[in-house]
Order: C-alpha cells, then sequence, then structure tokens
C-alpha cells in the first residue's frame, strides 16, 4: 500500500505548481485592460497601461471639458488664469461649500469656474455630476414651466439640482425677491444643506443682506453649509476697459 501511495504522491506533487510558479503565472496574466499588453510586475490587478491611462484620462477630461463649455459661459473658461492659493482646498473633497460675494466685477464667477476646472483635472467632476447654474436665468426657467406643459416641471427642476453632487449658483439674489423666488430658493437649498452636497454660491450680497432683505432661512442654511468669502478690489472689467483706452 505504501509502494502505491509514494507514485501518487510524485504524481500530485508534479500537477502542483510551487509557490513560484504560481506567483509567475498570475503576474503573466496581467495585462492592460485596453491594448492587452503585460503589465509591469509590481502591478497586483489588471489596470491600464501608463500609454492608455494617461488616453483614458485626456478622454475623460475632454468630456468633461465639453460638459463644461456647455454650462459655463465660455469667457469664464480660462486655462490662462491660475485659480488662486486660498481656494485650492476647494478642488479635492471638501466637506464644506463656498460663498463668494461682492461688488460686481470682483471675480467671483471667474473664481467658481476655475475651481470648476481645477476639478476636472483632479477627477472629481465628471460627465453628468455637475451642473452650473445663472440663477436669474433658471428661476426664468422655473417660471416658464408652468406654462410649458411639454418639458420639466418646477418640481422636477428644483428636485434635479437639488439631488445633483456638484453644483455651481451663480448670481443668487439678482432676480426679483417674489415669493415663488423665495420658497423655491429655501427648498433648493436647503435640500444640498440638510444633504451635505457641494455647491459654491456667487452673490454681490452679504448674508446679512440676504437675512434682511431676502430670507433668514436661507442665509442661515448658507452659513451652515459654506465658507463665506467676500472678493474685494474694484470691478475688473471697468479696470480692463480703462487699460485698453490708456
Amino acid at each position: 500500500m505504501s509502494n502505491i501511495k509514494k507514485p501518487i504522491n510524485e504524481i500530485i506533487s508534479n500537477l502542483s505548481p510551487t509557490p513560484d510558479q504560481s506567483s509567475r503565472d498570475s503576474q503573466e496574466k496581467l495585462r492592460c485592460d485596453r491594448c492587452r499588453v503585460d503589465l509591469p510586475e509590481d502591478r497586483k490587478f489588471n489596470s491600464y497601461c501608463d500609454k492608455c491611462g494617461d488616453e483614458r484620462r485626456r478622454q475623460i477630461e475632454a468630456r468633461s471639458r465639453i460638459s463644461l463649455e456647455r454650462e459655463i459661459p465660455p469667457k469664464f473658461i480660462r486655462d490662462d488664469i491660475p485659480l488662486e492659493r486660498r481656494f485650492k482646498e476647494y478642488v479635492p473633497r471638501c466637506q464644506r461649500g463656498l460663498y463668494l460675494h461682492g461688488k460686481t466685477g470682483t471675480g467671483k464667477t471667474q473664481t467658481a469656474a476655475l475651481i470648476a476646472l481645477e476639478s476636472i483635472k483632479a477627477g472629481r467632476i465628471k460627465g453628468e455630476n455637475w451642473a452650473f447654474l445663472n440663477y436669474p436665468k433658471f428661476i426664468m426657467r422655473l417660471q416658464a414651466s408652468f406654462k410649458d406643459k411639454t418639458g420639466e416641471s418646477a418640481d422636477d427642476l428644483l428636485s434635479r439640482y437639488a439631488d445633483i453632487p456638484y453644483l455651481i449658483i451663480d448670481d443668487l439674489g439678482a432676480e426679483k425677491p417674489t415669493e415663488f423666488v423665495r420658497q423655491s430658493t429655501y427648498f433648493l437649498i436647503n435640500e444640498r444643506e440638510m444633504y451635505e452636497r457641494f455647491t459654491i454660491i456667487t452673490s454681490n450680497f452679504s448674508l446679512k443682506y440676504l437675512d434682511e432683505n431676502i430670507d433668514p432661512r436661507i442665509a442661515s442654511r448658507i452659513a451652515g453649509m459654506a465658507d463665506i468669502v467676500e472678493m474685494g478690489g474694484g470691478d475688473k472689467r471697468l479696470l480692463k476697459s480703462t487699460q485698453k483706452r490708456d
């Protein structure tokens, strides 16, 4: 009986790969998901090779860039203007949003757009997980929805933008503060504050002004969800116009 066990054990031993062989075989199977080229030995699972990885990142950025250009007015999509250092912390995942307020022409919308651009490069903004709202235009769209029954309802529009993960609200407070505007704005801001969805808001008005003249509930929710930054300086548009004339 022992004579029979010996050759069987030898056969099993020969069929079973050594640890080194198993490791090599596993490593040999690691290939790029796109071009199928062998990956370096330090990779622990299938992924993209460096070349395909770079190409995939460029494609993602290009798709996001197209989305960006569709959402944000072209004049604010600038690669030649650097984002101020104090705003770079809002590019990676940040728990709190940002409320930029100040006089006309101080760079509020431009700063919000630059944060969005940097977020695309960092991979935070992808595809349809974000939006840019010119708020007075959005309010007009909400009001028009009551007459046009073929499109999204006001409730659907508000819910869609309340739920989107990354939202820029531009020029809050420029619209006439009717009861409908106050209730719509409160719903949108309150939903985003409660569910901690990242939001950048620009406005010509301070929170104190919103509190005293529009709705204290809205001002309170913004204070709870965003860092408040006043944009100082003069009107950059007027300054450029003066420099051109000189």
